[in-house]
Formats: structure tokens, sequence, C-alpha cells
């Protein structure tokens, strides 16, 4: 009688497991059903209603942003694509992609992305933005010989093993890597270091800036093609004030700071000087040639008066 009384237990038991997943299932499949899927009549549509060929192949650029895709499906005819948008919508994986092999700029931030597998067939991508999304590295990017460009601001960035494929990336010159969770500040200039032709860096936002006892001064000295380092321009003058710093600490940047104004005022009082000399000659010159006007006057009266006598 108890056996008996187990195995319905363990039968009920059973097919309340089954029926709970079922129910997550079919809950998982009425979410995916909420989503708008791409369809060869949408597409056709679209591009009726931004001007865009009705070929797909001759398309350039194609505009999917702001439509709350999760999938990224039939694009494969559009291989002329050197412009992709996909920018807000919910997009979890990349897919799709592998027939556009002259694409140069896709854009795909504010999406659900949690890796960038799919992305290594574009090898002529030269632009990137995947910022707001949920990316934790940044593997699969050291494959695209092109990328110069790379956006993967806010996201869940943390270790910085996990980007440091972007030191693979040779042509990368311009990186924003702003409102992730990076801490570790000397791993990450190492990092930089590396990047030989990083031009333009954006860090704000992540811990490892507090980090660093001079932020700014540490990664103009180390950087020595960066221009400009969060928004704003590195000078000549930046160079040696990091410099210094790195030389004799805050005081060697603050003596080379009164330098720089030394120099600057004296290169003010030359100017303004030169320009009072010039402003003084033109006058004289101009006195003189009035003075010479006059003299040519007088000489031809006296010249008149003389033959009328």
């Amino acid at each position: 009688m108890k056996n008996s009384l187990v195995d319905n237990n363990s039968q009920e038991s059973s097919e309340t497991v089954m029926e709970q997943n079922d129910c997550v299932n079919s809950h998982s499949l009425d979410i995916e059903s909420t989503f708008p899927r791409i369809t060869a009549k949408w597409l056709r549509n679209h591009c009726r209603k931004h001007g865009l060929y009705q070929t797909p192949q001759l398309n350039e650029v194609l505009y999917l942003q702001h439509q709350g895709f999760k999938f990224i499906e039939l694009l494969e005819d559009y291989v002329g694509l050197k412009s992709l948008w996909l920018d807000h919508n919910c997009i979890t994986k990349i897919t799709g992609l592998h027939n556009m092999k002259n694409l140069k700029c896709l854009f795909i931030r504010n999406n659900f992305l949690t890796d960038l597998r799919g992305i290594e067939c574009l090898e002529q991508l030269v632009i990137l933005d995947v910022s707001n999304n949920l990316l934790t590295d940044t593997n699969a990017l050291e494959v695209l010989p092109n990328l110069t460009t790379l956006y993967v601001g806010s996201n869940k960035l943390s270790d910085t093993s996990g980007i440091d494929s972007l030191a693979r990336c040779k042509t990368l010159s311009t990186l924003d890597l702003s409102r992730n969770m990076l801490k570790d500040s000397q791993t990450m200039l190492k990092l930089l270091i590396r990047i030989r032709q990083l031009s333009v860096l954006y860090l704000h936002g992540n811990p490892l800036v507090r980090n660093f006892e001079s932020y700014r001064a540490e990664i103009t000295t180390h950087c020595i093609n960066l221009k400009f380092l969060d928004d704003k321009p590195i000078r000549e003058n930046d160079r040696f004030c990091a410099k210094a710093w790195m030389k004799t600490g805050m005081q060697g940047m603050k003596e080379e700071k009164i330098r720089q104004k030394d120099v600057e005022d004296l290169e003010m009082h030359v100017y303004v000087m030169g320009k009072f000399k010039h402003e003084d000659y033109s006058e004289k010159k101009h006195l003189s040639s009035a003075v010479s006007s006059s003299q040519k006057e007088i000489d031809i009266n006296e010249i008149i008066f003389l033959n009328l006598a």
C-alpha cells in the first residue's frame, strides 16, 4: 500500500514538473512571439518608405533602428551594404551578417548583446558601435584587420583581461571604453601602450580613473600618439607638464605650468610691441608721404611763379 502511494506521489511530482516546464517553454515562446520579426514584405515596404532600392543587392545603407527586433534575419541578399543601423532594438546575438563582405560601418548600440560572436566575418569593418549593451569582453574583434573606431562604452566590462584582444587590433585609433566597471589602472595602462595607433580615448566613468595618481599625466606620457582624452585635446604643453610630473611629481608640474605662463606672457609682449612698431612705422611713412607731396606742390608753385615773372 505504501509503495503504491509512493509511486503515485512520484508520478504526480513528475507530471507537475513536466507541466511547469511546458508552462515555462510556452511562456518563453509567448514572449518571443511578442517581438516584431523582419519579413521580406516588411523589408520591401521599409525600403520604399526610406527611398531605398527594392532590389536588396543595390542598397549600400539600411536603417533598421528603433524597431524592437530581437533577431537579425533575412538580410542575406543585402550583399552590397556598407552601413547598417541596428541600434535601439532587442537583439541578443549577432547573426545573419556573413554575406556582407563590404560592410564598413555597423551601429548596434542599445541592444542586449552579451558577446560579439558572429562579427568576425566582417573583414572590411571600419567603425563598430556596440555601446549600451551587456558585453563582458571584446573577443572576436582581433580578427577585424581594418577596424579603426570602436565604441564599447556603457557595457559590463570589468576585467582588463576581457579586452586584451584590443591590443591585437593593429589599426585601432579611436576607442571608447567609458562608463564600464574597469578597475585595474596599471594593467589598463600596459594595454593602452600596446595599442600604438591610438589617438582618441574615452575612459571616464570607470573606477580605474580614480586609481591613477595623476590620470591625465600618466595616460598622456605613455600613449605617445594620443590627441584626445575624454573630450579634451592633448596639446604639446600638456605633454611637457606630464613629463615634468613623471620626473618630479606635482611640484615639477606646477613649475612647468609657471614656465609656460611666462613664455606665453613674453610672446604676447613681443607680439604687442611688434604691433605698435608696425603701426608707428606706418604712421611715419604716411607723414613722410604727406610732407613729400606738400614739398612737390611748393616746388611746382615756385616754378610757375618764376615763369610768370
